[in-house]
């Protein structure tokens, strides 16, 4: 139950089971791996762009596509790949194939 509350690592401590935890520094970065942006419409590419500079990141690694190149993306596109290393999504609702 704490796991799926997501409060496992809360509940692990109390317990003074903390060794049980993943030791972790941080966040493993591919890189060289691709970022894949579905912006919508409220964001536009240069924009994205320029947020990737200010933290190093060439636009090349960036895959941007707007609320209607969203609709027809294929997903299973993103399935088992190994060069993406983030995918963000903004919180607009995409429909796709009218469902």
């Amino acid at each position: 139950m704490a796991n799926e509350d997501g409060e496992l690592r809360t509940l692990l401590r109390q317990l003074s089971m903390e060794h049980l935890l993943p030791q972790t520094t941080g966040v493993e970065v591919i890189p060289t791996g691709k970022i894949v942006v579905f912006a919508g419409n409220s964001l536009k590419a240069n924009e994205i762009f320029g947020l990737g500079k200010d933290f190093g990141l060439s636009k090349d690694r960036f895959e941007v596509y707007d609320y209607e190149s969203a609709k027809s993306y294929d997903y299973s596109k993103l399935e088992w790949t190994g060069n993406i290393c983030a995918l963000l999504m903004n919180g607009q609702v995409v429909v796709k194939d009218g469902k």
